[in-house]
């Protein structure tokens, strides 16, 4: 009784586990009424029941007091049960049961936390993941750029050398072993060349290592023979051998090895490059001794390394077969030295542009912008389907563009020509499927009245996509023009010697007829009065199955015409000569136009018979006298109508030569040729007067008729008119002045 309920209550709240969440409840239950109330009714309750116990023991009789005690205590819960009950415990039951179900609750959202912690955990792990990757990928891009950058920056001090004219193939495989164990941290190697003419690998340079630890040579220089069967020996050969290059981090376990002589270093890596130009080996170079493992990235880096040595030992070849081809051929003809050194400019030149077009595969996009710009003729880089990836500024003002970068990515056929597919004719884009180098000459593709002659280089590398090709655009106008009046010059003076040679033999049997006619004309001029006699006496004689005056009269013509044409001969011969040499004037005279017409007729009459069905001469009767040249005049009369005849080859032929006299002093005499033959289109027109140019065949024409037709009539200081249609036929009008009229009187 000395304890109070609410530390009665405690304690068996803290036996029974309760603890403090029974000491809550209790203060959730006590705390709704005033806690005196709850001790007076306790209070009460105690009292009401003492009274009660005592009232009940006074009518029984004496008990212990240990019976008393207990009966004491037994009313005394039965009385505090019921309050107990509704005024602490019923509450206490209802706070457990809503702490249970709060516990419940909390115990759920722990388990969806959880779910909910796993699934972000993994999520986190899965990105964790992901950016290891993407760290990993982004540090392994920085360490192949920076090796990029490297392989760059040491190519481009190598191409220094390459193009030195003074740097020799040991200077420049010094600089390239330098770079190359720069490149790869190795200890050691050797750059080496190959013999053209015994194919023993030379080797240029040696490491410091060999000259202070090695005992296999005391020269800088150490040559590995090539063996009887064609193989070189040993590791250092195998690539050589194989021609593709190789490394190995254990060179003794290699199946190649053949181990190192005495006094040679211990080899504990090894990578080696072959250097291989047209498909054979030319050179090497090998490293040893890494700190580390050599790796793919070191191969490649090397690999292009040995791509500039090719160069280097390609221009080498080149320059020592140029020097070996220049002693040569000024011993054997020393007057050829212009020529020689032109030759050697023109291969130099070659060499050059084909060293700079492998040095803009291997360089940077800036690099190769920068060489571009540098070149005089228009380049364009383009992809298979002909898209512009790259151009320099010759070839933008070539297209007529402001910037270079008006055509990247345009494709040429769609922004020049409008075409969704490449053109017909178009031989780059054949070029680009063949996959081949190839040259072609076209007309300007932006001015058709230039010549150009047109390159395309399949890119070849590592770094290309495989389908580029680089164009170059050379404008070889000039150049063709320069060539043509060359091989012009050429002909002319063939024809000089040919013509002096052809006059020399023409002239000797020729100058036997012109010196004989004569005695012959006088011994017919005797014989003549001893046939007139016979005649006489013999009416009906006949020679040649003529009649005697008819004999008589013929023999005179035909006198005549040998001397005529023995004169003919003379200007013919005259004519080649004023062809390969200057003449200074012609021989004019006062002639009869009409006689000369007859003459050039008589000439070519069997040829017009044979060629044309019809020939129409209209000339006046009786013209004036002219003053000419009478054999420059004949031989221009003659060409036109032996062309007109060669022409006018079909059914209905027909040639007409009309003659017109002229009030006018300089347009006098007007000679027209006319034919309806096969004409001539204005491309044809254009060449007619050209040397050499003839549309006949090689049977039938030399090309100097025109020529030579048009150099007399200027001569004369006349000109000469052409109009012809296709198909229809062509007239030829010769225009001659009368200038020496007022001065000269006409005989």
């Amino acid at each position: 009784m000395k304890n109070s309920p609410k530390k009665i209550l405690t304690s068996i709240f803290n036996r029974t586990g309760i603890g403090s969440s029974g000491q809550m409840a209790l203060s959730r239950s006590t705390g709704s009424r005033p806690h005196v109330q709850l001790v007076l009714l306790i209070a009460f309750t105690v009292f009401v029941g003492q009274t009660l116990v005592m009232f009940i023991l006074s009518y029984l009789p004496s008990f212990s007091i240990w019976f008393h005690a207990l009966f004491d205590a037994t009313l005394l819960v039965v009385l505090l049960s019921p309050v107990l009950y509704f005024g602490l415990f019923r509450t206490l039951v209802r706070n457990i049961s809503e702490l249970r179900r709060a516990e419940e609750t909390i115990i759920k959202q722990r388990d969806s936390l959880d779910k909910q912690v796993m699934a972000r955990t993994a999520d986190l792990s899965a990105v964790n993941t992901i950016l290891k990757w993407e760290i990993t990928e982004r540090q392994r891009a920085e360490d192949e750029l920076k090796r990029e950058l490297e392989l760059d920056a040491a190519l481009s001090e190598l191409y220094k050398p390459l193009i030195s004219p003074s740097a020799t193939i040991d200077d420049i495989a010094s600089t390239i072993l330098d770079k190359a164990k720069s490149l790869t941290q190795s200890e050691h190697g050797y750059v080496s060349s190959i013999d053209p003419i015994t194919g023993d690998a030379i080797g240029h340079t040696l490491t410091e290592m060999l000259k202070d630890q090695c005992q296999v040579s005391d020269d800088n220089k150490v040559v590995f023979p090539i063996g009887a069967d064609g193989l070189y020996h040993g590791l250092w050969g195998h690539s050589l051998n194989t021609l593709k290059p190789f490394y190995t981090n254990s060179p003794q376990n290699h199946f190649a090895s053949a181990g190192v002589p005495r006094g040679h270093i211990p080899v504990e890596r090894l990578l080696t490059v072959p250097v291989i130009l047209d498909e054979a080996p030319v050179g090497q170079i090998a490293l040893a001794n890494k700190g580390a493992d050599y790796t793919d990235q070191d191969l490649e880096a090397i690999g292009r390394v040995a791509e500039f040595y090719a160069l280097a030992i390609q221009h080498s070849r080149a320059e020592e077969a140029l020097q070996r081809a220049k002693d040569e051929l000024e011993k054997r003809v020393e007057g050829r030295t212009g020529e020689l050194a032109q030759a050697n400019t023109s291969l130099m030149a070659e060499i050059n542009e084909r060293i700079r077009v492998q040095e803009q595969i291997e360089q940077s996009k800036a690099m190769l912008q920068a060489i571009f710009d540098g070149i005089s003729d228009p380049l364009i880089l383009m992809d298979a389907n002909m898209k512009v990836k790259m151009v320099n500024w010759t070839a933008a003002d070539y297209y007529g563009l402001s910037q270079p970068q008006d055509l990247i990515e345009e494709v040429c056929h769609l922004v020049f020509r409008q075409r969704l597919d490449p053109c017909e004719e178009c031989e780059v884009s054949a070029a680009i499927s063949s996959r081949k180098n190839i040259s072609f000459e076209r007309p300007g593709f932006m001015d058709p009245d230039r010549l150009e002659h047109v390159f395309v280089y399949p890119v070849k590398g590592k770094n290309s996509h495989g389908n580029d090709v680089l164009l170059r655009i050379s404008d070889i106008t000039e150049q063709r023009m320069f060539e043509k009046q060359l091989i012009q010059s050429e002909k002319l003076a063939s024809l000089g010697i040919l013509v002096s040679s052809i006059a020399h033999e023409i002239n000797n049997p020729n100058s036997f007829i012109s010196f004989n006619i004569p005695i012959l004309k006088d011994y017919i001029k005797e014989l003549m009065p001893i046939a007139d006699t016979y005649a006489e006496t013999h009416p009906n004689l006949e020679i040649g199955r003529m009649a005697y005056p008819e004999f008589r009269k013929d023999i005179s013509n035909l006198l005549d015409n040998i001397a005529h044409g023995s004169e003919r001969i003379n200007s013919f011969v005259s004519n080649l000569k004023e062809f390969s040499q200057f003449k200074d004037k012609v021989k004019e005279e006062w002639i009869d136009l009409n006689s000369v017409i007859e003459k050039v007729i008589s000439i070519c009459h069997v040829q017009l018979k044979k060629n044309v069905k019809s020939f129409i001469n209209d000339i006046p009767q009786d013209p004036p006298r002219i003053w000419s040249d009478p054999h420059a005049l004949e031989q221009i009369l003659l060409n036109l109508l032996v062309n007109a005849a060669q022409a006018a080859e079909k059914k209905d032929s027909r040639v007409e030569l009309n003659v017109e006299v002229r009030d006018s002093w300089l347009d006098r005499i007007i000679l027209e040729v006319r034919d309806n033959g096969c004409g001539m289109d204005e491309k044809t027109m254009q060449k007619i007067f050209d040397p050499f140019f003839t549309t006949k065949s090689a049977a039938e024409g030399t090309g100097l008729g025109l020529y030579v037709t048009h150099n007399l009539v200027e001569s004369l200081r006349g000109h000469i008119e052409v109009e012809s249609t296709l198909d229809q036929g062509s007239t030829f009008r010769v225009i001659l002045p009368d200038k020496e009229r007022r001065s000269k009187a006409r005989v």
